[in-house]
């Protein structure tokens, strides 16, 4: 069965799944009903043998668990990355409904919107405030407010995602004594304002827009949907995510003193797809609130950090900033909070949603770039060779990487094989570039170079190789422009284009490489450019190398020589940290912010400069 049949095959399952589950709540609270109610409900159900779902040893709490289960359960991984489909934790809902105060009598004269609402996660808990918020003789009567008034509103693409979200809506109005009748039932079945359509081509207006949008990269995308993204929100520019699209779109529908709470990537806060984005809301829209989980996993089957946004229109000078380092902190509202004022944004590259203290740290930032160049301006920095071949699945990255050498076989070293100053080979790679999904140019390779993993632990991690080491996408090689003159490589002519080889001949590359090991460097990365896990090319391109003469350069190369060789490593690193921070100009206070432990004294640090 290939993956459109399966999908089509779980859809109906699902349906069916939901519509059993429906019926053993009717059942249990005394709702008549018979085949034909059920026919009207699911077109096909009595055919099937339904009563092999035994649901009665199930409490309403296990029956609504099934109900939501039905977004991923039975999907494969690799669809479910496609659709973007992953269920947010209840605790998270809860604190995302609480954020933009939906509680209270009030909440009864607003409407609120899911944008991809997928089995009613955040629906179920909507509705069951909005009876919390409804007078007890009034109860009988919110099946005209979800209807004829649309309190909630809720969209989705796949039909049966709509299917089981009005199953949930209806479930938990039986639960709370608010339909008692099959009728009922039947007219919230065909008219609950729960729609199969795209969100991004809705226009209804919205008090509240609340949900986890799908993450989706451009390149995942349908090409029409990509069409359509590009040409009508201005903030989906170069290689966006749908989930941008959302964000923009919750814009034009918020009501004028509306809110929008969406958890989203972690990496919108600092990556440059979603600049255009970040800098629309700082300077246009209140950013009332950054709940920063990037500290753990929220979603436990998907390997991305997550941020959770409150946006108004409302405008305010003001957010506030949550930080929490673990689950369990969350649960327990244990938060590192702080307020900054939203336009101090505008003064970190990129318009940056910084939420690690960086904001109070502008000066240091400034002089650290007053005095410095980019690291990109005069390196290179690519990946190394994506191994596999890009048309024969059955050549793996080892079909070309061996333990023993041949003839013309290339050294070879990995991500994994790299600590600060040093690494090891861990093999020999038969170079193909015809074949490989991604060659780059042996340049790259067989020249002195700064090599680094691309995977962040306590501290950045550089190495320099003169050997020429062939190495894989694990690795990041940052090569001086000055030894690329000559090759044919559009991405090295690209490099020496936009660089500055005049500056580049003036630097060596162990006293760059003394620099990115630095402890200031990775507290700058950490403050102004991490978002966590990873360290990319254009990561390491930001970062700074500070103006030095060649005498400079030659303490800070001495120094590195002497931990290449594995000697007095501690006392000859913190020179190297002493003689950068002096490079970039930093007082003695600066440098107590960036490294408490510094063991130089004052007047011993303030005597060298």
């Amino acid at each position: 069965m290939d993956p459109q049949d399966k999908m089509l095959n779980f859809s109906v399952s699902t349906i069916c799944t939901a519509t059993a589950i429906l019926a053993e709540v009717m059942k249990r609270f005394g709702i008549v009903y018979n085949n034909a109610n059920l026919e009207g409900i699911c077109k096909g159900y009595t055919s099937l043998d339904y009563k092999t779902y035994d649901l009665s040893n199930k409490s309403f709490e296990d029956l609504k668990e099934d109900l939501f289960a039905l977004l991923t359960d039975g999907i494969d991984l690799d669809s479910r990355k496609k659709s973007g489909s992953e269920r947010t934790p209840n605790d998270i809902i809860n604190y995302m409904l609480d954020l933009i105060e939906y509680r209270g009598e009030h909440i009864l004269r607003k409407n609120i919107t899911d944008p991809a609402c997928g089995t009613g996660t955040f629906v179920a808990q909507i509705v069951d405030r909005i009876i919390d918020a409804t007078d007890e003789r009034e109860k009988s009567g919110l099946i005209g407010k979800f209807i004829e008034d649309k309190c909630v509103m809720a969209y989705d693409t796949k039909p049966s995602n709509v299917f089981v979200t009005k199953v949930v809506i209806i479930a938990v109005l039986i639960n709370r004594g608010c339909i008692t009748q099959i009728k009922d039932v039947e007219n919230l079945i065909q008219n609950l304002p729960v729609y199969c359509s795209d969100y991004l081509t809705v226009h209804d207006k919205s008090d509240y827009v609340i949900g986890n949008p799908p993450y989706i990269n451009v390149e995942n995308l349908d090409v029409n949907l990509k069409e359509y993204l590009f040409k009508h929100y201005k903030t989906c520019i170069g290689r966006t995510d749908i989930y941008i699209g959302f964000i923009e779109k919750s814009l034009s529908i918020m009501a004028e003193k509306g809110s929008t709470t969406y958890i989203i990537p972690f990496s919108y806060t600092n990556q440059n797809y979603a600049e255009s984005s970040r800098s629309l809301l700082v300077n246009n829209y209140s950013i009332d609130e950054l709940l920063d989980t990037s500290n753990y996993l929220v979603f436990k089957n998907a390997m991305v950090k997550n941020i959770t946004i409150r946006i108004s229109k409302c405008k305010s000078s003001l957010t506030v900033i949550n930080v929490v380092y673990s689950e369990n902190d969350f649960v327990n509202k244990n938060f590192n909070q702080s307020i900054v004022d939203t336009s101090q944004f505008n003064l970190l590259k990129g318009c940056r949603l910084e939420t690690r203290g960086s904001i109070e740290l502008i000066g240091i930032k400034n002089r650290i770039e007053s005095c410095s160049f980019k690291l990109g301006s005069i390196f290179t920095i690519a990946y190394g060779v994506r191994v596999n071949s890009k048309t024969d699945k059955t050549k793996p990255k080892s079909y070309y990487v061996h333990s023993e050498y041949q003839p013309l076989y290339k050294p070879f070293t990995e991500g994994k094989c790299i600590q600060r100053y040093r690494h090891v080979q861990c093999g020999w790679l038969n170079y193909k570039p015809s074949e490989h999904y991604n060659a780059m140019y042996p340049e790259l390779f067989e020249n002195e170079k700064i090599i680094t993993i691309n995977v962040v632990s306590d501290r950045l991690r550089f190495s320099y190789d003169n050997e020429h080491l062939y190495n894989s996408h694990t690795v990041m090689n940052c090569v001086n422009i000055k030894y690329l003159t000559n090759a044919k490589h559009i991405s090295a002519k690209k490099a020496i284009e936009e660089g500055n080889l005049h500056l580049a001949r003036q630097y060596s590359t162990l006293f760059v490489l003394g620099v990115l090991n630095s402890k200031l460097t990775s507290w700058y990365f950490k403050k102004f450019q991490s978002e966590g896990l990873h360290f990319y090319p254009d990561d390491a391109k930001n970062l700074r190398i500070p103006y030095a003469t060649q005498e400079q350069q030659q303490k800070v190369q001495f120094l590195v020589q002497k931990l290449m060789n594995e000697k007095e490593s501690d006392l000859d690193e913190m020179h190297i940290d002493e003689i950068v921070y002096h490079l970039f100009n930093l007082s003695y206070n600066d440098i107590k912010i960036i490294d408490p432990n510094f063991q130089i004294s004052r007047e011993e640090y303030e005597k060298g400069q």
